[in-house]
Order: C-alpha cells, then sequence, then structure tokens
C-alpha cells in the first residue's frame, strides 16, 4: 500500500507531467484535489522526481523522448547565444523529464547583470 506521501506525490507528478507545474505548486494543489489538509506533510523533491519519472514512463514513453530532445536542442541554441555568461542548463531539460509542457531553465554567471539583461533585450527576449 501506498504511504501518503507517494500518494501525494504521484498526484503531484501527473499535475507536474500534464501541466507543467513546478513541484512546490504541484505539492500544493495535489494537497487540494486529495482533500487532505494544508499543514499535511509533503513529499520531497527526490520523491516527487522519481514519480514523475514512473509517470512519464507509464504514460508519455511514445511520446517524451522526441519532446526532452527538442527541448534539449533549444537549450543549447540559446546557451551558444549566451555562451560570453557561461550557461548551465538546469531543472527538468537537465533531469531527463522535460516534456512539451515544461520551462526550458538556463542559469547564467556574470559580474553585472545588466550585462546579461542587456544581451537578453538584443536577443528579442522580453
Amino acid at each position: 500500500m501506498e504511504t501518503l506521501k507517494e500518494e501525494i506525490a504521484a498526484t503531484a507528478a501527473r499535475l507536474v507531467v500534464e501541466e507543467g507545474l513546478e513541484y512546490g505548486a504541484a505539492k500544493r494543489r495535489a494537497l487540494k484535489q486529495l482533500g487532505l489538509p494544508e499543514r499535511t506533510a509533503l513529499p520531497d523533491n527526490a520523491l516527487l522526481e522519481l514519480q514523475v519519472e514512473d509517470y512519464i514512463a507509464l504514460f508519455c514513453a511514445d511520446t517524451q523522448p522526441q519532446e526532452l530532445r527538442a527541448l534539449r536542442r533549444l537549450a543549447l541554441d540559446w546557451m551558444e547565444r549566451l555562451q560570453a555568461f557561461r550557461p548551465y542548463v538546469a531543472g527538468a531539460v537537465w533531469h531527463g523529464t522535460a516534456t512539451r509542457r515544461s520551462d526550458v531553465f538556463l542559469q547564467l554567471f556574470c559580474d553585472d547583470s545588466k550585462s546579461a539583461e542587456i544581451r537578453l533585450i538584443d536577443l528579442g527576449v522580453r
């Protein structure tokens, strides 16, 4: 039998994959969907990550690998454009659990944050 945290994580995993929610928001919404009090202990992100992987394997195995490749290509394109800021990819694209609803997170490193902002504006990012 599943523990309560596993049930919350499984419900949150569905929300992460199907709706593109971030982990914290997905856990809180899972509590509401399960009719649990707000003060219920939440699963940690490691358990949620495992549930996301299981959900993808069960319900998205035919589409997720292509979606992940497309997002990784997009991330690489932007990393090349922003190479002066030593970018790192993070989140679901890095972990391999990204789907078409996932955001691409890039971490940039620079001494002057304004220089990164200016470069993004020059590239048409609003």
